[in-house]
């Protein structure tokens, strides 16, 4: 477990946008970085950038 990343954050934001539908056109993406992070216990910068950019994506227009 890492205890620098704090990557169930990330994993808690990745479960709420695979629960809305503005989402669904990043599942793929968000499902493949969940489970790598859940898996590792990790999430790296990129990682966190991506989910960030999906969701600036959906909230920003």
């Amino acid at each position: 477990m890492c205890t620098e990343c704090d990557f169930e954050d990330t994993l808690d934001r990745i479960n709420d946008m695979l629960d809305d539908e503005r989402y669904n056109f990043a599942d793929e993406t968000l499902n493949s970085i969940y489970s790598w992070v859940d898996k590792n216990d990790h999430v790296t910068e990129k990682q966190i950038e991506a989910v960030e950019n999906i969701r600036a994506s959906v909230e920003d227009r």
